[in-house]
């Protein structure tokens, strides 16, 4: 009989993650980390659970399997882990008894999104990261929106660009920055009509 084949073990490591800019004012925040190709073994650390530098930074150990390649994010909750983040980096794990720090800027900044005068409706409105097509805005509005005159709709989003798009009409798109835009007056997406007319 064939001697039984042993598969080789995987070490559980420490990967350590350097919060850089972390907002407190999200009081249900936190770090994540999970397997790139799968999205499996996802491991939530809470905001408070991170230990506060001098410099104001918070440091994070989480567990990882050593030479793992895995993405670590920092989002609003732990539902948006995966999805929702303000900010994502992709690291290789180290090998056992190896040193990397993955850096994270978590600043988030509030962006609000307003009608052109003379309109009381616009939708439905798509917001995406047109380099990061994982990402959705889960954690405060859904995928597609409507945004009426009733007041502005305002949105915690982390750093980097972003489209605002109409997905009835994918032509019509307007793009912006974060943090260099805070205010977005919506010039891409059609007026909806009001209702009972065409």
């Amino acid at each position: 009989m064939a001697p039984l084949m042993t598969l080789p073990t995987v070490a559980a490591v420490e990967l350590s993650v350097r919060l850089h800019g972390a907002s407190t004012n999200v009081p249900e925040a936190g770090v994540a980390v999970y397997q790139a190709e799968r999205g499996s073994d996802c491991h939530w650390t809470p905001l408070a659970e991170g230990t506060i530098t001098d410099d104001g930074d918070r440091i994070f150990k989480l567990p990882a399997f050593a030479r793992d390649d895995v993405y670590v994010t920092f989002a609003p909750m732990r539902a948006a882990a995966r999805h929702g983040y303000f900010t994502r980096s992709r690291a290789q794990v180290p090998a056992e008894g190896g040193a990397k720090e993955v850096l994270l800027d978590a600043s988030a900044w509030t962006v609000t999104f307003r009608l052109p005068p003379g309109i009381d409706r616009v939708g439905p409105i798509r917001l995406s990261r047109p380099d990061d097509p994982q990402w959705l805005p889960m954690a405060q509005v859904s995928t597609d929106f409507t945004l009426t005159d009733t007041e502005p709709l305002r949105v915690l989003l982390g750093s980097g660009n972003y489209e605002v798009s109409s997905p009835l009409q994918p032509s019509h798109q307007q793009a912006f920055a974060v943090p260099a835009t805070r205010d977005l007056i919506l010039q891409c997406v059609p007026a909806t009509p009001p209702t009972g007319r065409q």
